[in-house]
């Protein structure tokens, strides 16, 4: 099993999420989190390899950012009805929410 090469600690949370695409809102679920980035089950694949408008919603809190997706798992279409995955890198987050990821993902340590 190879090793992990992450910059950032990562929380296993389960947060839903809005992601803004071309064709319109996506919903999905944060699987794991960190300060730099989140893999995300969505109910369908965006189709994107640019920025995208998500929503974290958690505790009351909506937390907007934008982000990059650098990775996502392709389904075929066997596996219809499963949901897809991707791996976003966060290239935008307004400070005091980056403080509270911050905390809520020490919380889990």
């Amino acid at each position: 099993m190879g090793t992990e090469n992450r910059r950032h600690t990562r929380a296993r949370v389960k947060w839903p999420v809005v992601i803004l695409t071309p064709n319109g809102l996506v919903d999905g679920k944060t699987e794991n989190l960190s300060l730099g980035g989140a893999f995300i089950r969505l109910s369908e694949e965006p189709h994107a390899n640019y920025n995208l408008p998500i929503i974290i919603t958690t505790k009351g809190r909506f937390i907007s950012c934008t982000a990059q997706v650098v990775w996502s798992d392709t389904r075929s279409p066997a596996d219809q009805g499963k949901a897809s995955g991707i791996g976003v890198r966060f290239t935008k987050m307004m400070l005091n929410d980056r403080e509270f990821l911050h905390g809520e993902i020490s919380s889990h340590f």
